[in-house]
C-alpha cells in the first residue's frame, strides 16, 4: 500500500496525544470497566496488544459518556473483544492520516472493522481521495478479497463467471488461501454442470425427458433449470408453461420470481409482447414487490405499461382540475355566506345603538369609537358563525379529497380504459389523445384516419403540428394522397403547406402533376410560396415545377416581360424550346436586353423547335438582327437592339460626313451599319443643331441627337447624351 506523505512533520504522539488518559485514569478505569467483562488480567492485556494503551484509555472513558461512532462487542462464541475506534476528524485529511499510520500487513488483519467504517464515513462525506486509498488497498489484500469472496451466494452456479476472474487474480498475485477458497467451488460447479442424468436422480423419465431436450440450448445455467422444473411441477401442461418461458428466452430467474410470473399465466399465454414485458419487469426491478405493483397498473391495460401511464396521468390530471373547482365552489359558498353573516350581525349592532350613540356617528369626532363598538358587536354576533361556516367548509374539502378526486379519478380512468380497448390499443392513440387535448371522440377519429394512412402517426407525434394543422390537411387532402406526401415531405414542410387551403390544393396539384419531391420540398421552404398559392397561377406553377425549381422558375419570372398573359403562362409557352432551365435563362436574359415583348417571345421563340439548347436559342435571337422593331416606328428598341448586336456581335457604325439642310441651323451625318462580316444591315442619321436645348416649347431640342432619317419635327429621336456608350463613343459631339 503505497503511502503519500502527509504532514510529515508531524509525529505519531503530536497527532494522538490530546486523546491520551494519565496512567492512573487508565489503570482505573481498565480495573473498574474491563475486569467484570473479561474475568481476569489476560483480558485486558490481550486488548492492549491489539489497540494500544491509549485506544483502551479512550474506549474505558467512553463506557461512561458513549460515542455514536465508537462500537465494542464481545464474541460470544470465544470471549474475545472486537473494537472498532473511531475518532471524529476535522477533515480529510485527518482520517488519511489515521489510514496510513497502520502497518501495511495489519490494515485487514486487525483493522478490518474501521476500515469499513472509515469507507463508509469517506463516502458519506464526499472524501474521494480516502475513498481511493481504501479501495486500492482494499482491491490489493488478499483479506479482504476473501472476505468479499465469502459474502457471496454460492448456492448456485450463478456467480461462476465472477468466481473464474477472483480465481485468476489469486493466482496471478499467489494469494494460495483465496485460491483454495475459490477453486472449491469453481470445481463444485463443473462437476455440476457435467454431472449425467440417470435414473437414479430422483426424477421422473418426463423431467429427465425435459432436461435432455433443453442440455444443449438452455438460455439460463443447467442447475437454475433444474430447480425451476421441480418447482414448476411434473405435468406436461406445468412443464408447457416453463417451456413457453425458456423459447423467449428467460433471463435465470429464482423461485419468487418465477412464481410471480406464472401469477399471470392465465392472462399472457399466448399473447409473447405482454409475457416478455412482464418478465423484463420481474428481472429488472429492485424488489418483487416493485415489480408486482408495476404489473398491477398495466394488468388492466392489456399489460401495456405506457397506456397505462397515460390513463394515470390523465385521469389524475382530470381529477385534480374537478377538485379545484369544487374547492372553489367551497370557498365562493363560504365567502356568500359569511358576508351575509356579516350583514346581518352589523344589522343588529346598529340596532343596538342608542339614540345619542347613533347621533354621534355622524359627528366625526365620535364616530371611530361608535365604529368601533360596531364592529365588537358584530365579532360577537359572528365570531360563532363563522367557525360553523369554517368547520362545514373543511368538511366539504374533506369530502371533495376523500370522495369527489377519487370518484373523478375512476371515473376518467375507466373512459380511458375504454377508449383504448375500443381502439385496440392503437399505437397513433396516445399521440391522438395528445393532439386532441384528450378528447376521447376527436381522438378515435383521429386514429381511424391513421389506419387508413400509417404515415400520419409521425405527423401527428410531431412536436410542430397542431389540431389546426392535422384538421385541414385532413380536409384538404385525400388521406391516400396525405399519405404518399408524408413519403416525400417532413412534417415540418406539411406544416409550411397547411398555412392555408389554398397552400394545401396546391400540394394536391403538384402530386397530381408528379413534381418532383425535391422540387415540392424547396418550395415548402420558400417566403414567397404563397404567390404560388394563388388561383389564377397554381396550375400553371404546378406543371412548371415538374420541370424547374423555385429558384429558376424565380429568375425566369423577373426575366420575362409583362403583358396581357401572366408571366408564368408565357413560361409555360416557352418552357418545352429550351432543353433544360439554364438554356431558357440564357435565352431570355438576351431577350429582356433586346427588349422583346410576349407577343415577340411567343411569336419567335414559339417558332422553334423543341429542347433547344442555350447557343441555338441565341444564335437564332442574334439572327434576326435589326428585323424585330421597325426602325421607322419603335425607333428606340431598334437602337438598343443596334447596340446589343455591337456589343455582343461585333457590329460597327460608320459615321458619314456633315452636311448643312435647309433651314438656320441644322447639320446632318449618315451613318451605316455593318455586321461582323462586313456587310450592310440599316442606316440612321444624326442631326446637330449648335446651341439649341430641351425645352416646354421644343421637348426634342437638344445640340446633337439621332433619327432615323432626317423627317420633320415629329420624327422620333434621341439625344447623343443619352445613347448606351457603346453607341454613343461612335457619334462625332459636333457638326
Amino acid at each position: 500500500m503505497t503511502r503519500p506523505l502527509v504532514h510529515a512533520n508531524e509525529s505519531r504522539g503530536s497527532r494522538k496525544e490530546s486523546t491520551r488518559p494519565t496512567e492512573t485514569q487508565t489503570q482505573q478505569q481498565q480495573s473498574e470497566s474491563f475486569a467484570p467483562m473479561m474475568g481476569d488480567i489476560r483480558g485486558i492485556m490481550g486488548l492492549q496488544s491489539t489497540i494500544g494503551n491509549r485506544a483502551v484509555a479512550q474506549l474505558v472513558r467512553n463506557q461512561v459518556r458513549p460515542h455514536p461512532a465508537q462500537n465494542v462487542q464481545l464474541n460470544a462464541g470465544t470471549g474475545s473483544m472486537h473494537v472498532q475506534l473511531m475518532p471524529k476528524f476535522k477533515s480529510e485529511e485527518e482520517a488519511i492520516i489515521y489510514f496510513e499510520d497502520w502497518e501495511e500487513g495489519t490494515v485487514f488483519s486487525e483493522h478490518g472493522r474501521e476500515v469499513k467504517q472509515l469507507l463508509q464515513l469517506a463516502i458519506q462525506n464526499g472524501w474521494e481521495d480516502l475513498q481511493e486509498r481504501i479501495e486500492y488497498a482494499q482491491s490489493e489484500s488478499e483479506i479482504a478479497a476473501i472476505e468479499q469472496f465469502k459474502s457471496w451466494d454460492l448456492s448456485n452456479s450463478s456467480l461462476f463467471g465472477a468466481a473464474m476472474k477472483l480465481l485468476e487474480k489469486a493466482q496471478d498475485k499467489g494469494w494460495e488461501q483465496l485460491e483454495d477458497l475459490v477453486i472449491e467451488y469453481v470445481r463444485k460447479v463443473e462437476d455440476e454442470r457435467d454431472e449425467p442424468l440417470t435414473p437414479s436422480d430422483g426424477l421422473l423419465q418426463i423431467q429427465r425427458d425435459f432436461l435432455k431436450r433443453w442440455a444443449n440450448k438452455s438460455p439460463i445455467p443447467m442447475d437454475i433449470l433444474k430447480k425451476l422444473m421441480l418447482h414448476a411441477g411434473e405435468s406436461e401442461k406445468e412443464l408447457a408453461w416453463l417451456t413457453q418461458l425458456l423459447a423467449l428466452p428467460i433471463p435465470p430467474l429464482t423461485i419468487s420470481q418465477f412464481d410471480l410470473i406464472t401469477h399471470y399465466q392465465k392472462d399472457l399465454e399466448g399473447n409473447n409482447e405482454a409475457l416478455r414485458w412482464v418478465i423484463k419487469v420481474v428481472d429488472e426491478s429492485p424488489t418483487l414487490s416493485e415489480a408486482q405493483g408495476i404489473i398491477e397498473l398495466a394488468k388492466d391495460f392489456d399489460y401495456k405499461i405506457e397506456f397505462a401511464l397515460e390513463a394515470v396521468v390523465g385521469s389524475e390530471s382530470y381529477a385534480e382540475s374537478v377538485r379545484e373547482k369544487e374547492f372553489q365552489k367551497v370557498q365562493d359558498s363560504s365567502k356568500r355566506q359569511k358576508e351575509k353573516v356579516s350583514a346581518i350581525g352589523r344589522e343588529k349592532a346598529m340596532n343596538n345603538l342608542t339614540r345619542n350613540q347613533k347621533k354621534d356617528l355622524e359627528k366625526p369626532s365620535k364616530k371611530s369609537e361608535i365604529e368601533a363598538l360596531l364592529e365588537k358587536e358584530e365579532r360577537n354576533f359572528t365570531q360563532g358563525i363563522f367557525e360553523l361556516i369554517d368547520y362545514r367548509a373543511q368538511e366539504a374539502e374533506e369530502h371533495v379529497i376523500k370522495v369527489i378526486g377519487p370518484e373523478a379519478y375512476a371515473k376518467r380512468r375507466d373512459e380511458y380504459l375504454a377508449f383504448f380497448q375500443l381502439v385496440n390499443y392503437d399505437p397513433a392513440s396516445l399521440a391522438a389523445l395528445d393532439l386532441c387535448g384528450h378528447n376521447f371522440k376527436t381522438a378515435e377519429q383521429i386514429v381511424l384516419m391513421v389506419q387508413q394512412a400509417p404515415n400520419l402517426l409521425n405527423f401527428i407525434a410531431h412536436d410542430g403540428v397542431k389540431l389546426q394543422h392535422f384538421n385541414l390537411c385532413t380536409s384538404e387532402l385525400p388521406l391516400a394522397t396525405l399519405n404518399i406526401l408524408l413519403t416525400q415531405l417532413t412534417c415540418d414542410e406539411l406544416i409550411s403547406f397547411a398555412a392555408n387551403d389554398l397552400c394545401l390544393q396546391l400540394l394536391e396539384t403538384l402530386h397530381t402533376d408528379n413534381v418532383p419531391a425535391l422540387h415540392m420540398k424547396q418550395l415548402a421552404s420558400r417566403p414567397d410560396r404563397l404567390v404560388y398559392c394563388d388561383p389564377q397561377y397554381a396550375a400553371d406553377y404546378s406543371l412548371l415545377m415538374v420541370h424547374y425549381t423555385p429558384a429558376q422558375i424565380s429568375q425566369l419570372i423577373d426575366l420575362t416581360p409583362s403583358g396581357a398573359n401572366t408571366k408564368v403562362n408565357v413560361l409555360r409557352t416557352l418552357r418545352p424550346k429550351a432543353a433544360a432551365a439554364a438554356d431558357l435563362i440564357t435565352c431570355l436574359t438576351l431577350t429582356d436586353r433586346m427588349r422583346w415583348n410576349q407577343d415577340i417571345l411567343i411569336q419567335e421563340i414559339g417558332s422553334l423547335g423543341n429542347g433547344r439548347t442555350a447557343l441555338q436559342l441565341t444564335n437564332f435571337i442574334y439572327g434576326k438582327r435589326l428585323s424585330i422593331f421597325n426602325r421607322d416606328t419603335k425607333f428606340d428598341n431598334w437602337v438598343n437592339t443596334l447596340c446589343v448586336l455591337m456589343t455582343d456581335q461585333g457590329y460597327t457604325v460608320d459615321v458619314g460626313d456633315s452636311d448643312q439642310l435647309s433651314g438656320i441651323n441644322t447639320f446632318e451625318r449618315e451613318c451605316k451599319i455593318f455586321d461582323n462580316g462586313g456587310m450592310e444591315r440599316g442606316r440612321f442619321v444624326v442631326h446637330y443643331h449648335p446651341g439649341a436645348v430641351q425645352s416646354v416649347e421644343h421637348p426634342y431640342g437638344s445640340g446633337a441627337h439621332i433619327k432615323p432619317y432626317s423627317g420633320n419635327l415629329t420624327t422620333p429621336r434621341i439625344g447623343r447624351d443619352y445613347l448606351q456608350d457603346v453607341l454613343k463613343n461612335v457619334i462625332p459631339s459636333k457638326k
